[in-house]
Formats: C-alpha cells, structure tokens, sequence
C-alpha cells in the first residue's frame, strides 16, 4: 500500500516512541553504558550505529525483533531500522552515538519530537589520549571526528530541529558532571536511581598535550573547550 510509504516528512510520526541518544559519554566514561542500564528502565545498546558492528545491549548476533547485528543489513534502511527496534521493544530504547559512527541519520533524528540527544562535544579527544597511533594519523582522526561532529551541530541550530537536545562541551562536562547526568536520568525516567556514584571517568591528564599539539599542526580543536594544563578541565569558552 502506498499508505506504508508517507511523504518524507509527513509522516503521523517518525518513531512510535520516545527514545535518547548519548554521544560521548563512552569517550569520557569506559563503563558507561552499565552504569546507566543500572539506573534507568530502558534497553540500553552501545553503538548502533557503528561502521563495523550493531552494538545491540549484551552484545548478542541476534537483537530485538530477530535483528542480526549486521552493518550491511541495517544500513539497507537505517531509518527502517531504528523505527522498528523502537516499535517492538516494550522498553525505552538507548543508545550510544559518535563521529566515528554512521552520520545517515542525523537530520532524522534531530527533527523526531520523540529523540532525546545528549552531546558531549570534542569527548572523542579524550579516547585519543591513551592512542599508541602514530600522531599524523591521530591527527587525521581528530579531523574527521571534529568535521562530523561539527556538520552534525549545523543541523542541530537548524530551525527544523523538534528533538530534545543537551549540548555540553567536554571542559564543562569534566568540570562538573554530577548535575548534568542527574538532571539527564530524571529526563529520561522520572523513576530513575540517583546519578551517584558517578561511572569512573578516563583520565584527562594528558589532553592538554595532546590538544596542544594538533594545535602546532594546524588542528585547534575548538569543540573541547578550554581544557587548562592544571587539571585537564577548565570554564566554558565564552
């Protein structure tokens, strides 16, 4: 039935339910995604939408609705895809985002009224800290995470957006996450347990190094905030 396919963007809704999307949490926080399925009632995955795998919750081959953890079978239809995980989970669907994943469905989400987008800017630096990567290509990663992340935020200020969304860079976030995740829990699920303790946070101690030097290689990494030498963290540019 033609009724099956609507008009792009008349739909009677893109999801049939609300859903939230964490981005760069992972970077900052390795335990992450335990840490908030512990907390909230939801289906918490990782990366769904990664390039090499679906990173549905637990790591099965095989997800909700039969789903396998194919690249190549959700990128058939990655609209398709989360719209019909949502559909057929009686729970909450979570799960993790970033520059390295596929970007297909950023305009989706951010104009769905039912996504709830929480972003921590530049948090993919901190995944870089620790990297046994040669530098140029550390550095050829940091530019293409910075240019996703960054095309991703365009659409984010566009006038179209009907998601819900939260913006942190990562200086600001480090300074003080416990607010911000308490607040992010009771958004998501009123009933959620309290955000501490906090999940262990990666170590930032080399990240002013490291920005420093993609800044000396023609990188400024202005997404990250202003990360001080003293602590690794620092106030929100202004």
């Amino acid at each position: 039935m033609q009724s099956r396919f609507p008009r792009k963007d008349r739909e009677n809704g893109k999801t049939s339910a609300r859903y939230a999307v964490f981005q760069g949490f992972s970077d900052l926080f390795p335990d992450f995604e335990d840490w908030l399925a512990a907390r909230i009632s939801a289906d918490v995955h990782g990366h769904l939408f990664s390039r090499d795998n679906v990173e549905f919750a637990g790591r099965p081959a095989v997800g909700p609705g039969g789903f396998p953890d194919s690249p190549a079978f959700r990128d058939h239809d990655p609209k398709g895809f989360l719209s019909s995980l949502i559909r057929i989970s009686p729970r909450m669907q979570v799960f993790q985002h970033g520059p390295r994943d596929s970007q297909d469905l950023n305009w989706f989400m951010a104009t769905d009224p039912n996504a709830r987008l929480f972003i921590i800017t530049g948090a993919w630096a901190a995944a870089l800290i620790a990297s046994t990567m040669p530098f140029d290509d550390i550095r050829r990663a940091a530019a293409r995470f910075q240019r996703a992340e960054q095309a991703q935020l365009q659409i984010l200020r566009s006038v179209w957006v009907k998601a819900r969304v939260g913006i942190w860079d990562l200086a600001a976030f480090a300074a003080d996450p416990a607010p911000v995740l308490d607040s992010i829990l009771r958004q998501i699920d009123p009933a959620a347990a309290a955000a501490l303790p906090l999940p262990q946070m990666r170590s930032l101690d080399g990240l002013p190094e490291l920005l420093r030097r993609l800044r000396n290689a023609g990188l400024r990494s202005y997404l990250t905030g202003n990360i001080t030498a003293a602590d690794g963290t620092g106030p929100r540019d202004a």
